[in-house]
């Protein structure tokens, strides 16, 4: 007897939202909390967005048992340091919209910016977004949040991941070849995304290493040749898909 393949309707899906995530203590849970958060939304807008989260090879797997969005839960299988850029690459991969918002665990956006974005045409631009703490407090703006296209995104080919395996600047590098090929960068500025602290990894932040690599690849920039000097790495590891679910 064949097993019925029920057929999802992707064509109402306007805007997938992004995030890589890496879980080390069973006594905090911070996907938990931002999606008991993000269920009791509008159904008109979850209805339209696609979450997608990465696991990026946590040493406690994680699990998503809520029912009220469309989400994608994806595993990074291979254990590489500082992969947040390739957990993003993979992300946009598994996107099935040509908007797409890019972010980390410990950002939560209201649902009048999620309305906003869902009405938006799709951005040529990438915008960053404002933040605010719990207090109301303005802390700095992030590199690795932002709202783009996803044609806009691969005019860097994606996150170049010769920086994975160490600590810092893939962004600066993904906004310096961007920047190159005439994308513009602006501030969302009609409302702050709101941070929050959240269990922090032990992992070393050593920036030595991908300074230097940056550093390289900035000349290539110089010279006009941006992609000379560019790893074309991408999704460079084993993964899989864990569990999807879908409204409708």
């Amino acid at each position: 007897m064949k097993t019925k393949i029920k057929k999802i309707d992707f064509s109402k899906l306007e805007l997938t939202y992004i995030v890589p995530v890496y879980q080390e203590n069973k006594a905090v849970n911070d996907l938990e909390k931002l999606l008991n958060i993000y269920k009791e939304y509008d159904r008109s807008v979850l209805n339209r967005i696609h979450f997608i989260f990465v696991d990026d090879c946590s040493p406690i797997p994680v699990e998503i048992k809520i029912k009220e969005i469309n989400f994608t839960l994806a595993k990074v299988l291979d254990d590489i340091k500082w992969n947040q850029g390739g957990a993003r690459n993979l992300g946009v991969h598994l996107s099935k919209t040509s908007k797409l918002i890019l972010t980390d665990l410990d950002h939560i956006f209201s649902e009048k910016i999620f309305k906003d974005l869902l009405l938006k045409k799709v951005p040529s631009e990438i915008y960053r977004f404002r933040r605010k703490d719990k207090n109301g407090e303005k802390v700095r703006i992030h590199l690795n949040t932002f709202f783009c296209s996803k044609a806009t995104f691969f005019k860097s080919l994606g996150v170049d991941e010769e920086f994975c395996g160490n600590y810092g600047y893939e962004d600066v590098y993904f906004e310096k070849i961007q920047k190159f090929f005439g994308t513009r960068f602006k501030k969302y500025r009609k409302e702050m995304i709101t941070y929050f602290n959240h269990e922090q990894h032990d992992l070393k932040r050593d920036t030595s290493v991908n300074l230097q690599l940056f550093k390289k690849k900035l000349q290539a920039i110089k010279n006009k040749k941006p992609f000379s000097l560019h790893s074309r790495r991408s999704i460079c590891f084993e993964w899989q898909e864990i569990k999807s679910n879908w409204l409708n």
